[in-house]
């Protein structure tokens, strides 16, 4: 059957329709080549780690850092600040993707789900709705978060700011975000059972 855009439309007219936003749509055409944000991410972790492999599209990250934990004696907590890192320089030299820009000026979108650890997403809206002001609110969920984070996030952003969600936490220092599977897991695990819970109003 022919998927029904005039009833897509109207659930987003009435704001019931939060978009989710994967690796496909940190993907861009640079010099000619198809390059996204992750899969340059592995690219440079793998080339520290001294990793060949072929990884899946939108899984590099995955990929690379299943392999490295494959070896013994390796110790996962020292990937966090290195992947960080590696974002950081990355996200420097990396337009935002003309699809976020796209998705961005939707004004009638004011709640994002976003499963990357990074910031392009409240880049993009911050660039298509503020001329580039830091006005969007970024709320990562985290297994870990300290007091001071859980106060912040309770407090409900004011009407017509929009709200990026990172489910999976935002890139730092510390294990408190997504680099393979096993941590995916272990977010949906504490969200679903309720041990850890974004606050009410985003709810």
């Amino acid at each position: 059957a022919e998927f029904n855009w005039d009833r897509l439309l109207r659930r987003i007219d009435d704001g019931a329709v939060v978009p989710v936003i994967g690796q496909e749509l940190l993907r861009q055409d640079i010099d000619g080549k198809t390059v996204s944000l992750g899969g340059l991410i592995a690219q440079r972790l793998a080339k520290s780690l001294e990793i060949e492999i072929e990884p899946q599209p939108f899984f590099e990250l995955n990929d690379v850092v299943s392999t490295y934990l494959s070896r013994p004696g390796t110790v996962p907590s020292e990937l966090y600040q290195d992947i960080a890192w590696i974002y950081k320089e990355v996200a420097k030299a990396l337009p935002v993707p003309a699809a976020l820009m796209q998705l961005a000026a939707i004004g009638k979108f004011d709640l994002f789900v976003n499963l990357g650890f990074d910031s392009m997403l409240a880049c993009a809206l911050n660039r298509a709705r503020f001329a580039g002001a830091c006005c969007t609110r970024e709320i990562a969920f985290s297994i870990n978060q300290s007091t001071d984070s859980q106060e912040q996030a309770l407090k409900p952003p004011p009407e017509g700011t929009p709200v990026v969600f990172n489910l999976f936490g935002r890139a730092s220092s510390t294990d408190d975000y997504v680099i393979h599977d096993e941590d995916a897991l272990e977010f949906i695990h504490r969200l679903v059972s309720g041990d850890v819970e974004p606050p009410q109003w985003l709810l």
